[in-house]
């Protein structure tokens, strides 16, 4: 079986998970709870790139800061709403948040993580482009 899951799943679009992210987690924690598996979740984002020009610039920057930390607030309270409904999971996890390209960025900490098995959840079955993957 496989020892390490990651589990990619896309939460930065919509208020909560879409249900294929949802069918996502759900096969990989009955794969790692069947398995005995770590699993770990990722979800990858990008940061609002607007910032209004007609700031002054020391106003853009603590303006581009607070897009950030509210960004990152959102990210880690729709990871917490992605796994609200699970009782008694009894699978280890480690969340990861992080930013950039998602095809690379899934591939880049698939391998340092070392893991077995990729399980990906986008928002919507067309978000999925093999040819686009990296």
């Amino acid at each position: 079986m496989y020892e390490h899951i990651l589990l990619a799943v896309a939460l930065q679009h919509g208020d909560m998970p879409s249900p294929h992210a949802l069918a996502a987690r759900d096969a990989a924690v009955a794969l790692a709870k069947a398995g005995g598996a770590q699993l770990s979740v990722l979800t990858v984002y990008r940061y609002p790139a607007f910032v209004p020009p007609t700031l002054a610039l020391e106003e853009q920057g603590r303006y581009r800061q607070s897009q950030i930390q509210q960004t990152d607030a959102q990210m880690q309270a729709k990871m917490a709403g992605l796994f609200a409904d699970l009782c008694g999971l009894d699978v280890p996890i480690t969340v990861l948040f992080l930013t950039g390209k998602p095809g690379a960025t899934i591939v880049a900490a698939a391998e340092q993580l070392r893991v077995d098995l990729i399980v990906v959840g986008t928002p919507s079955k067309r978000h999925v482009d093999p040819n686009q993957a990296c």
